[in-house]
């Protein structure tokens, strides 16, 4: 069973307002983007984690900062640039930052030695000022934050704030999956930062398993990209692990920048990841997901390389008007000419593998959405050539996504008051009909199917003596429901069905 509680508000909150691209500036401000990622992790090791800093709006920020949360997995080294530790954070304080400037820095961490290939680890890199107001047709002014934390062996919280300017107007869907399977959904309700600001979704005897919480902002948001955070691991060591990076990794925060990776044996030659990877094997996601795409090389030669050359040909199915340089190694200058992305480390001065296998390695990161209009089915793919000097060109590794809607399979409880009986639904989701096929001892007597709203209000009721049946949709409304089947002999199987839109 799954649960939300309130926490009441005990702070001021700063109205979080936008101004970009189409939005109606009401008065000139700055607009701070971060971006942070490394070339992965390797435990017992050191890891260079960079990070980009941006001014997008049109006025100079004072006060600027930045703010990177470390997990216990990592501890701190060293810095390029001034900083101070408070709790697990490494906070940068900026000072005075113009409008359209970027500067980009980096952080030294240790990994930690107990971690085995597979873990995932994850950075969150927060930006400061964030207060720039504006108006967007249709939007209420809320704004809405997912934090996953984990408590000990027996529970996790998610908890959802509304750090916005106003209450939202309607209440959100939200999913919670275990691993690659949906496991709890519900509502939530509207949120009044002047009553009360954050719900929390706790989820007990989390068994060690991948947790996702997925939700949206309400309809209007200037920034409407879904929300989702995964929690990895709590209560169990390792725990499960291979699922956190099929999802998304984005807290509802547009000035906040999450980067996970998962821990490998080592780190070497030309590849480029897309995260996230997608879901299961058809790497599904969602149109409205950004993708951060990572390149990444290594000098394998005998000598220094000064210049490196990325030539990536982007997908027609990838939107330009939202491209986003990200985190890199090193400093880079990058061009976009139809479709096709050209990224130039003129001195990247990379010694040989051989000689110095940390310092051999680079990458280069950006973010880029889908356009809207994109079908549903349709294959994302992308690849990428590398040279460093005058080594011969190396082609990376195909990346590769597929669009798609309600795709996360929902778990289906095979209940045990008897073994005479078990049902599969094709499809699930359903659009207008679903088939309820059903096998063993039970399934050519009658069984009778009862289907139930949310509520628990029953909405329909069909028999069968043919061991199976076709629910047509006809007047049910998109959204969950549950099912019970049960035989003569007192058999039954239960679980949920997802009607699309």
């Amino acid at each position: 069973m799954l649960f939300f509680h309130f926490i009441r508000r005990s702070f001021f909150s700063i109205a979080f307002l936008f101004f970009l691209g189409s939005l109606t500036a009401q008065q000139d401000c700055p607009f701070m983007r971060v971006s942070i990622a490394t070339d992965g992790w390797v435990a017992c090791d050191n890891a260079v984690c960079h990070i980009r800093l941006c001014n997008e709006g049109s006025q100079t920020a004072t006060n600027a900062r930045v703010e990177v949360e470390l997990p216990p997995a990592l501890g701190f080294i060293s810095s390029s640039i001034p900083s101070f530790i408070v709790n697990n954070r490494v906070v940068f304080n900026l000072g005075t930052f113009a409008a359209g400037n970027c500067l980009d820095f980096s952080l030294t961490v240790a990994v930690d030695c107990d971690l085995v290939p597979g873990e995932a680890v994850c950075l969150i890199a927060n930006a400061t000022p964030r207060t720039c107001p504006v108006s967007a047709p249709g939007w209420d002014g809320s704004d809405l934050r997912v934090r996953g934390t984990c408590y000990g062996a027996d529970s996790l919280l998610f908890t959802v704030r509304n750090q916005g300017a106003s209450a939202m107007s309607v209440a959100t869907n939200y999913i919670i999956t275990e691993d690659h399977l949906m496991r709890g959904q519900g509502i939530v309700p509207v949120i009044d930062p002047a009553v009360v600001d954050t719900l929390v979704f706790p989820v007990y005897v989390p068994a060690g398993k991948t947790y996702t919480f997925q939700t949206t902002q309400t309809p209007g948001h200037p920034f409407p990209e879904p929300i989702s955070v995964s929690v990895e691991g709590c209560g169990g060591n390792p725990g499960s692990t291979g699922y956190l990076l099929q999802y998304p990794q984005h807290n509802g925060d547009v000035h906040s920048d999450t980067y996970c990776d998962v821990v490998s044996a080592g780190i070497a030659g030309a590849e480029k990841t897309g995260f996230p990877l997608g879901y299961g094997t058809e790497h599904w996601i969602n149109r409205a997901t950004e993708i951060n795409y990572r390149l990444r090389f290594q000098n394998t030669g005998a000598t220094t390389v000064q210049t490196v050359t990325l030539v990536d040909t982007l997908s027609d199915w990838l939107d330009l008007s939202t491209f986003r340089a990200g985190a890199a190694s090193h400093l880079y200058t990058v061009s976009i000419q139809n479709h096709v992305l050209t990224v130039v480390f003129p001195s990247a001065q990379l010694p040989p593998a051989s000689v110095n296998e940390p310092a051999s390695r680079g990458f280069f990161s950006f973010h880029i959405g889908v356009l809207p209009d994109a079908p549903t089915g349709t294959v994302i793919e992308n690849t990428a050539q590398v040279q460093l000097g005058n080594q011969p060109k190396v082609q990376t590794n195909v990346t590769l996504h597929r669009l798609g809607e309600n795709f996360i399979t929902l778990h289906v409880i095979d209940v045990p008051n008897s073994d005479n009986l078990a049902v599969q639904i094709r499809p699930n989701p359903m659009g207008e009909s679903a088939q309820f096929v059903f096998s063993g001892t039970d399934a050519n007597g009658p069984v009778l199917l009862q289907l139930f709203d949310p509520a628990g209000k029953l909405v329909r009721t069909l028999e069968t003596r043919e061991g199976q049946l076709v629910l047509e949709r006809d007047d049910l409304a998109a959204g969950f429901y549950f099912f019970r089947c049960q035989s003569r002999s007192g058999g039954w199987v239960g679980g949920k069905l997802v009607v699309t839109r």
